[in-house]
């Protein structure tokens, strides 16, 4: 298997302690892999520099061996989407979820406009979403539903990668447990490769491949998720694991 992104020395400093230091990775192609730290660990600035909201200050980013300042930020968000917390922070809070979803479409050039209607019903319906929620606003649907609909949307582009940024965090266990579903649903359906950031060990142990555990800005421990879940060898990472005792890995 070969690795679709290739994370190389890359360091971001907000300050002179804080920030990320010296991150390498490979994320190989259909496969999920986590980044589990507590808040302040680095974990979204390293999303947040993948995706392209925040520049390289050192190291390189690969992706399929080409450095990612070399594609346009259009073919760049084709093969990369990013999913936030909150996913209302990626819809105009005036304009319905069908209109957002036709704007990616014909801004991407993936549809024209009378063919917009079926592909944004089809993506909705694809999430466990209906034509109702299409004529709704952001702010009109609850945390589960917005949460399915920033799915879809970033689903429109086939996305290679798709970044979910502590997306289930701010929803209820029950609602979390439905969004999981879906994302495994997704994965094993379409193929996609993810990079699913989390605080919550016990989420990342679930969905996840392979790992790399962060404390300030550092990497503590990276590998196969079996691995750092039985025989952890950083003092943190058997921290976070005490913290779920009663969890079991059952890959």
């Amino acid at each position: 298997m070969s690795a679709l992104l290739k994370c190389q020395e890359l360091t971001h400093q907000y300050t002179k302690n804080v920030g990320v230091f010296d991150i390498s990775f490979d994320l190989e192609k259909k496969s999920v892999l986590g980044l589990v730290g507590e808040s302040g660990s680095g974990k979204s600035t390293i999303a947040h520099i993948l995706c392209r909201f925040s520049p390289v200050q050192k190291g390189q980013i690969l992706l399929d061996g080409k450095d990612i300042s070399q594609y346009s930020l259009k073919d760049y968000y084709k093969r990369v989407q990013y999913i936030p917390q909150h996913p209302q922070w990626f819809f105009h809070p005036k304009r319905t979820v069908y209109k957002s979803f036709e704007e990616v479409l014909i801004n991407y050039e993936l549809a024209t406009k009378s063919e917009c209607e079926a592909l944004i019903i089809e993506s909705l319906q694809s999430v466990g979403l209906n034509e109702h929620h299409a004529h709704q606003l952001p702010l009109q649907l609850s945390g589960g539903e917005c949460q399915r609909a920033g799915i879809a949307r970033a689903l429109l582009v086939k996305p290679d990668l798709l970044v979910c940024d502590e997306i289930t965090s701010a929803l209820d266990v029950t609602i979390q447990a439905d969004i999981m579903t879906l994302l495994k649903k997704i994965k094993q359906e379409r193929e996609t490769t993810f990079l699913f950031i989390s605080h919550d060990l016990a989420l990342v142990s679930d969905f996840c491949d392979t790992s790399i555990v962060l404390k300030n800005g550092c990497i503590m421990e990276q590998g196969q998720m079996k691995d750092i879940v039985t025989s952890p060898k950083s003092d943190y990472t058997k921290l976070l694991l005490n913290q779920y005792q009663s969890f079991e890995y059952n890959q």
